[in-house]
């Protein structure tokens, strides 16, 4: 309902831009801005990477991990759709990835009760696995700066990995967010445990891959400025906006 009252539409992609013109929208109201979601990634980056305390406090806050210095598998892990089988043969992966000893993992758990028992109950006291509460955005940005590797079915961390080089494998079988998958920073695994463990064993073989940004370069809330100045017939606000 929204969409079909709304005078103008952000689109984050082109693909998503190719959406809306299949459902009717005008061109004229469609501008494609990239993701604000890649703009706070940055700018959340770039406090990380400027604040020694901040810096300090990570660091202090994840010794173990930086000490073990294995390469690191970064898994989250929490939709509707992975629970029940399909979350014991995701977990099943992490324990034979765990038994491997090649890598160590780091899973922040999910507050859902029913995912976290089971994760606890699976993983937990494997060598090399850390199992952490719920984190903050500023913990997983860091956490994901110093991975190898991300297993996940979140869309949101799908569209920030590839910024930051993260190569990315999904437990789904489909994504909403299928440019990451289209520009090869992501790759769609399900959760069955022997393609999990064919990817990541691949993942590992292969060159670490440089930063994308199929969801934007981080400066869509400036453009998106532009758009509503040009709109309303006067300025708009802009602080610590980033020119297009």
């Amino acid at each position: 309902m929204i969409g079909a009252l709304a005078s103008l539409h952000f689109a984050p992609t082109e693909r998503a831009a190719a959406a809306l013109r299949a459902e009717g929208v005008a061109e004229s109201a469609i501008h494609v801005t990239g993701n604000t979601g890649i703009d706070a990634l940055m700018a959340s980056v770039a406090r990380l990477g400027s604040t020694p305390l901040l810096q300090y406090a990570m660091a202090a806050r994840f010794a173990p991990i930086l000490a073990d210095g294995r390469p690191l598998l970064l898994a989250t892990i929490h939709r509707r759709e992975n629970q029940g089988a399909r979350l014991g043969a995701i977990s099943a992966a992490l324990a034979a990835i765990a038994g491997q000893g090649r890598m160590q993992i780091v899973m922040p758990l999910h507050p859902n009760p029913r995912v976290k028992a089971h994760f606890k109950a699976r993983l937990a006291g494997l060598p090399g696995v850390h199992l952490l509460p719920a984190i903050s955005h500023a913990e997983m940005l860091w956490l994901m700066q110093r991975a190898r590797l991300l297993l996940t079915d979140s869309g949101g961390l799908m569209e920030e990995a590839p910024a930051l080089g993260l190569r990315t494998l999904v437990a789904r079988k489909c994504s909403e967010r299928p440019e990451a998958v289209d520009c090869g920073a992501a790759t769609l695994v399900g959760h069955r445990t022997n393609v999990i463990l064919e990817a990541v064993a691949a993942a590992l073989a292969g060159p670490p891959i440089p930063p994308m940004f199929p969801f934007g370069d981080g400066r869509a809330a400036w453009r998106i400025a532009n758009h509503l100045e040009a709109a309303l017939g006067r300025p708009v606000e802009r602080r610590a906006l980033q020119p297009a």
